[in-house]
């Protein structure tokens, strides 16, 4: 009996040391983003326009899109630990890849390989901490500590903003040099995760991942309304974050004053997040949250579009805050329906959905950006956003009747 105890205090222990490296995991995730600044200034260097920077960028979306959902669903099968490890191993030969580059086909590799490893971890990570926070009887804060790892990176994000202007200013390879310094330190510390105790054993069936896609789209008709409303915002976040450093060159901001820009945007969205925990979460604040958000980043995105000013940036500022509370709430959303078994698949289905749509949109995108610019690429992302905004509301009293039925059936 004590020996059974002890082991149990073990397993508890363990699962908050969980917590905690994640929680360092996350700030220190955040600090990746000091190749952001350069980024483009990097391509140009070597003759890579926006055009082709833009395709690069959709070869990474479509990446993930087609890797997150088996990658996913085997981390549900064979362990979240050992494919979050795999997925940071990637990322880093990725950014040493970059840091070699010179050509559009040596930065299209490095893309790929970056995807492939945020496919691969995208899923896990997530549904780790989850996973530890249920064994801890704790679910109910994941809102908080979901907040605390966004908020956290968020800050390290900007700190890394501010650092990678300025160092791209002396060197444009060294913030991938950087970046892969880093990856290996994650590495370190994801190491010694613990795997969250599973239910029972089982190989990889498609009959199972079918299943989950299953319940994705058809089976329950709130998680596919969260999935796609999560999408939405997610995907014109992601978007919109890869025109903003050219929209600021047009405007005559010089490398480091657009890290300055990042960061400043990046503190706002962390915190959005930690405020996010007190936001009404049920079936009539969702969509209403869901509209609201969606305003806030459309309003941004037709601003912007429309006139190019130095301080346009200004415009962006509900986008910001909008971009730090949508992951808080959402995921909660989604964990709270019943998907134990392939949360990390779930997750991953999501990362799949916004990651196709991105690199489908980034193909479009492309060729508005050759013929508007950049102000038409910020209008047609706005009226996307709208029209989808429209759609995605309406459609939620028929989802909640449709749930309620649902429960109703059930014994």
């Amino acid at each position: 009996m004590k020996g059974s105890k002890k082991v149990l205090r073990q397993e508890l222990e363990q699962m908050r040391a969980n917590l905690d490296r994640g929680l360092v995991i996350s700030v220190l995730s955040g600090t990746m983003a000091i190749t952001f600044a350069g980024m483009m200034e990097f391509y140009k260097l070597y003759g890579v326009d926006g055009g082709d920077a833009l395709a690069i960028q959709g070869s990474f979306w479509v990446v993930m899109g087609l890797c997150s959902v088996p990658l996913g669903y085997l981390a549900d099968i064979f362990g979240k630990r050992r494919f979050l490890l795999g997925g940071i191993a990637l990322t880093i030969v990725g950014y040493l890849w970059y840091a070699s580059a010179s050509t559009f086909s040596g930065f299209l590799v490095a893309e790929i390989l970056i995807g492939l490893g945020l496919a691969s971890s995208g899923g896990a990570d997530g549904a780790l901490m989850y996973a530890s926070m249920q064994e801890l009887r704790k679910s109910h804060q994941w809102r908080c500590l979901t907040g605390k790892m966004i908020a956290g990176g968020a800050l390290s994000s900007a700190l890394a903003h501010l650092c990678g202007g300025y160092l791209s200013g002396l060197n444009y390879r060294a913030p991938f040099l950087v970046s892969a310094a880093i990856g290996v330190l994650l590495l370190i510390i994801a190491s010694g995760l613990t795997e969250p105790p599973r239910r029972r054993r089982r190989e990889p069936s498609a009959r199972e991942l079918g299943s989950a896609i299953h319940l994705c789209f058809r089976g329950n008709p709130e998680l596919r309304w969260i999935l796609l409303a999560w999408t939405v915002l997610g995907v014109s976040v992601a978007l919109a974050a890869w025109v903003y450093d050219p929209y600021l060159k047009d405007t005559s901001w010089s490398v480091q004053h657009r890290g300055c820009a990042f960061a400043v945007s990046s503190l706002i969205a962390g915190a959005g997040a930690l405020c996010a925990r007190y936001f009404p979460l049920g079936d009539k604040w969702l969509a209403t949250l869901f509209a609201l958000f969606a305003i806030a980043i459309a309003s941004g995105h037709l601003l912007l579009g429309s006139l190019l000013l130095s301080w346009g940036i200004l415009f962006a500022l509900p986008h910001h805050v909008s971009r730090g509370a949508i992951d808080v709430i959402f995921s909660e959303a989604m964990n709270r329906q019943q998907i134990d078994a392939v949360r990390a698949t779930v997750q991953a289905i999501r990362n799949a959905l916004s990651a196709m749509t991105s690199g489908l949109l980034m193909l479009g995108l492309n060729v508005i950006n050759s013929f508007g610019g950049y102000q038409g690429v910020f209008l047609s992302l706005g009226v996307m956003v709208i029209l989808a905004t429209v759609a995605i509301v309406v459609v939620r009293p028929n989802v909640v009747k449709s749930a309620a039925a649902e429960e109703d059936k059930s014994p």
